[in-house]
């Protein structure tokens, strides 16, 4: 010690302000500098080490000190055993009151993973600020783990959400995916009344709102909102830029579907009344590298406000951008967060499932028989569909794939019949096209499986439109476009000029939708960010935004009915309504 005595003063001198101290003089003071410059440097496992070694030499408050540093240091380097060894040694009652509340951390951490939350919970109770800002983010994930685990789940929720600022940006999508996790399983009174009780300002409001506006219900306050985010509305809440961009892969593998989003922008401008804003199309190519020269260029050019990028890998280079000073409505969605004053808006296979969970969950059909094609759409329909589904309560009760190149599935609906007994499940669900579906009916009569709700996703209009063979589709319900088939007040006349438009009709027709509700989007997004309770009645459905400038669509509902596709009127909730006097 006597020889390295200088170099440990020099490193103890070279530390960042606000390192945990400990009580000690001389040497010591030195060696538990080396440490916390050990941890800094990422070398956890040489830290503990040494904390460790200090600690043996000690007595009394030192030691219990030391030892709690080195159990920290442990549990940063992974070694799970090592660090409760070390905490073993610690002994509390000599520690300091703020080093007390480490301790408690550490001791519940072990003892959620020894299966004793409530005894994890009781060691819980102060507040995270009593800890150094790096300790913080695991007393959040602890309590809510806790929580979780003794059936408070709005509660943990709350943790996690306090949590989530603290989080790199790369974590965060994970931890929001676990608070809608954790709220899906609450029933719609308990949801409306918890949130209801939370105060002004708690940051689980915006996820608790967000959860209610996805099933449907009425939020009990409106969010709060980052000044500025509003301004003086137009008449009807409409408020068109006087210059709007539209960033489009106008070129490339996405053209096709560009030409789509195109022209339904351009149809709602010309139907809108004026005053309607400048219009400037850039075409991205396809190539995620160019999103932010055709931002930027946009910018210069003095728009307001911009639409697009519509690839989700184009959206993730947009939202990589240091800084987004004009409002974007993205075409697609992105795990990383909306800065504020931006939305996006997606018709992602996802959504759509979660809108048809709720649909059956609302008329209790909980037991669910789910068929799909294989096709990479259908999987993701049918993954997010049972994920909402059993959160909500409900359950799969039996599923098959079927081969698309074959006419006869009786083996998988026969597996089908056996798992079920015929009789055990409430509803089924097919993520298949129309040709399958129209094989498929028949053959669920025939084995005694289609005696029960039949639901589809939207996949089931691909290859329809022959009425006399889409009789065999008839009572097949799925979550619709509202337009054209439905008149949406201030969308262009699906009679009119747009009917010749090819980018309009059969399968192009959703995304010629997605551009028209793109467009009054752009319009209404004050409307919507300043009164939550609003809803714009688009094309592609009812449309609102949740707290974190997500556009939420609730689909517009219809069934087969002699062949012919037909809209299902529904009751229930209404909500105020607005952009009908907007454009005609």
């Amino acid at each position: 010690m006597t020889r390295t005595w200088p170099l440990l003063m020099v490193l103890a001198a070279s530390l960042l302000a606000g390192c945990a101290s400990i009580p000690s003089t001389g040497a010591d003071a030195a060696v538990h500098a080396v440490g916390e410059r050990m941890l800094a440097e990422g070398r956890a496992r040489d830290a503990a080490l040494a904390f460790e070694n200090a600690a043996s030499a000690e007595r009394g408050t030192r030691r219990s000190e030391l030892y709690l540093r080195a159990a920290e240091a442990w549990r940063q380097d992974g070694d799970l055993t090592a660090s409760d060894r070390a905490l073993s040694a610690v002994d509390v009652r000599r520690l300091a009151p703020a080093s007390r509340t480490r301790f408690d951390l550490l001791l519940a951490d072990q003892q959620l993973r020894r299966g004793q939350p409530g005894l994890a919970l009781d060691r819980l109770t102060g507040r995270a600020a009593a800890l150094p800002e790096a300790q913080r983010p695991l007393w959040h994930r602890s309590r809510a783990e806790a929580l979780a685990k003794t059936g408070q789940s709005f509660d943990a929720a709350g943790e996690l959400s306090r949590l989530q600022p603290l989080l790199p940006r790369a974590e965060q999508a994970g931890n929001r995916r676990e608070i809608e996790h954790l709220l899906a399983g609450l029933d719609d009174a308990s949801l409306i009344q918890r949130s209801a009780a939370l105060p002004a300002g708690d940051p689980l409001y915006r996820y608790a709102g967000s959860a209610l506006i996805k099933r449907g219900l009425e939020l009990p306050r409106p969010f709060d909102r980052d000044a500025g985010q509003s301004g003086q509305l137009a008449a009807g809440g409409f408020r068109p830029a006087r210059q709007l961009a539209v960033l489009l892969p106008l070129t490339g593998a996405l053209a096709s579907a560009a030409e789509s989003v195109r022209d339904g922008i351009l149809s709602a401008h010309f139907a809108q009344d004026p005053p309607r804003p400048n219009v400037r199309f850039y075409d991205t190519a396809s190539e995620p590298a160019r999103v932010a020269e055709r931002y930027l260029e946009a910018q210069r050019d003095g728009a307001e406000r911009v639409i697009g990028p519509l690839g989700r890998d184009e959206v993730a280079a947009l939202l990589a951008m240091p800084e987004l000073p004009v409002p974007a409505l993205t075409l697609n969605r992105d795990s990383q967060a909306l800065p504020p004053g931006h939305a996006s808006f997606s018709l992602s296979p996802e959504e759509e499932a979660d809108a048809i969970a709720e649909r059956l969950i609302r008329r209790n059909l909980l037991r669910v028989v789910v068929i799909g094609d294989g096709t990479a759409v259908a999987q993701r329909s049918l993954d997010a569909f049972a994920a909402r589904l059993t959160e909500r309560g409900g359950a799969i009760a039996a599923s098959a794939v079927i081969d698309p190149t074959f006419s006869n599935h009786s083996t998988a609906l026969n597996a089908v019949f056996d798992a079920t007994g015929g009789e055990h499940f409430d509803a089924i669900l097919l993520a298949v096209q129309a040709r399958e579906a129209r094989l498929l009916a028949p053959q669920l009569a025939a084995i005694g499986l289609k005696h029960r709700p039949l639901f589809a996703t939207s996949q089931i209009v691909l290859g329809s439109g022959d009425t006399r063979l889409d009789r065999e589709l008839d009572g097949i319900e799925f979550p619709d476009l509202a337009w054209p088939n439905r008149h949406v007040p201030g969308t262009p006349r699906a009679d009119g000029a747009v009917s010749r438009l090819p980018s309009a009709r059969g399968v192009r027709a959703r995304l010629f939708a997605f551009g028209i509700d793109a467009y009054r989007l752009i319009g209404y997004l004050d409307q919507l960010s300043a009164n939550p309770g609003s809803t714009v009645n688009g094309a592609t459905g009812d449309l609102r935004l949740d707290a974190f400038g997500n556009v939420l669509r609730q689909p517009a509902w219809s069934v087969f009915e002699g062949g012919r596709i037909r809209p299902v009127v529904d009751g229930g909730l209404t909500t105020e309504s607005i952009g009908a006097d907007a454009a005609h």
